[in-house]
């Protein structure tokens, strides 16, 4: 779920061509272009989730997708159907993020740290339908946005699922303004939209 609605635009790819490690989750390091200043680029290292990221997930989940919620969605559904449907959006990620990672269950973490601060991550599961996969949520720092660390995230994602015989990989996103960087990054990743439409009524 890499936006903030239960019903959303689905996106799917067939992955053929990735190439993936052998051993799932090993730590990349990645050398990224550094936009605010042309003199040096920026070393990311893509690692495992650790109990100890929990605080740092959470507070850039919600610094990610208050914009949406707070401007986009209360706008769009006015504040009785908001409150309804999101009125504790902020507190559902503290409670969700904790569980995003799981292996037990096949619900995996990546974060991307750049500088020995996290600069984003991904989440992503392996459910349902044989050889298929989820990503299910990604988030990058503000100052790390337009630096191809989604993008990153989401081929590292892709990869280790690859590993494990996922054979398509489904991601869900808004057809909002907010949204429009993560579609136009999905569609260059491969991935074909479906398109969805979704209706509220109070009643």
């Amino acid at each position: 779920m890499c936006w903030a609605w239960n019903v959303t635009s689905r996106l799917v790819v067939a992955e053929r061509g990735l190439v993936a490690s052998a051993t799932p989750f090993p730590v990349t390091t990645l050398t990224v272009p550094y936009i605010h200043s042309s003199s040096k680029d920026l070393v990311m290292n893509l690692r495992p989730f650790v109990s100890t990221d929990v605080p740092a997930l959470t507070a850039l989940t919600i610094d990610t997708f208050r914009p949406f919620y707070e401007g986009y969605a209360r706008t769009l559904l006015g504040d009785e159907i908001f409150h309804h449907q999101h009125g504790r959006w902020d507190q559902d990620y503290r409670d969700e993020v904790p569980t995003l990672h799981n292996p037990l269950v096949k619900r995996f973490v990546a974060v991307a740290e750049i500088d020995g601060t996290v600069a984003g991550y991904v989440s992503w599961r392996i459910e349902g339908r044989p050889h298929h996969g989820e990503i299910y949520l990604l988030a990058v720092a503000k100052v790390h946005r337009r630096q191809q660390i989604g993008g990153s995230l989401c081929r590292y994602a892709i990869a280790q699922m690859k590993v494990v015989g996922v054979e398509v990989v489904e991601i869900g996103t808004g057809d909002d303004a907010f949204h429009a960087a993560a579609r136009g990054l999905y569609e260059e990743l491969g991935f074909t939209k479906i398109p969805v439409a979704a209706y509220l009524k109070r009643i």
